[in-house]
């Protein structure tokens, strides 16, 4: 009787090849109930790989700190615990000189940077503006020159004439008469 009514194996695999009737369930299949959810997880898994991404970069930046140290000699100074405990000494200088080039380092990234944002590179726009600016300022100060010299000038005439018919005036008036004197006041009042 059990041959009869036991189930085979081959209707489960023919149920297979139709239409699926059962639902999957998110806690069973890994599929996330909810979309929130679904960015949040999507954002972790961003910032995994960002972090792995700098992580991965740090180390290959290290790789080459490594490799141009052994290039280069230098001569760091002991604390005093170095000479009265030299193995003791060691450990902790080898640990404090990494801690502190890795620093130093990270310091001179940063200054550079902040040096960089503040610094504008110049054009060839603003140099053609500057020296147009700086033509233009010679310039005028070379007229401002040329005015105040032909103005000095022409003050030193006026003064010259004026002088000569004052002399003029003096010694004329003793020899002439008083319309002679007149005469020489009109010439000067219309210069």
């Amino acid at each position: 009787m059990w041959l009869i009514f036991a189930p085979s194996g081959d209707k489960g695999e023919e149920q297979k090849d139709g239409f699926n009737t059962d639902l999957p369930t998110p806690k069973e299949s890994g599929i996330i109930s909810d979309k929130r959810e679904a960015y949040v997880q999507d954002a972790m898994q961003s910032k995994q790989q960002e972090k792995m991404r700098s992580l991965q970069d740090f180390a290959f930046n290290l790789g080459e700190d490594n490799a141009t140290e052994k290039e280069q000699v230098k001569i760091t100074p002991q604390s005093p615990d170095y000479y009265e405990e030299p193995e003791s000494g060691n450990r902790s200088s080898s640990r404090s000189g990494n801690a502190f080039q890795t620093s130093n380092n990270a310091y001179q990234d940063v200054n550079r940077q902040l040096g960089n944002f503040y610094e504008e590179p110049a054009t060839k726009v603003d140099e053609q503006a500057q020296l147009a600016l700086e033509s233009r300022i010679q310039e005028l100060e070379q007229r401002l020159i040329n005015e105040q010299v032909r103005k000095s000038e022409e003050e030193e005439q006026l003064a010259m004439i004026e002088k000569s018919y004052a002399i003029a005036a003096r010694y004329m008036a003793a020899v002439s008469s008083l319309p002679a004197v007149m005469c020489l006041r009109y010439r000067l009042r219309v210069k």
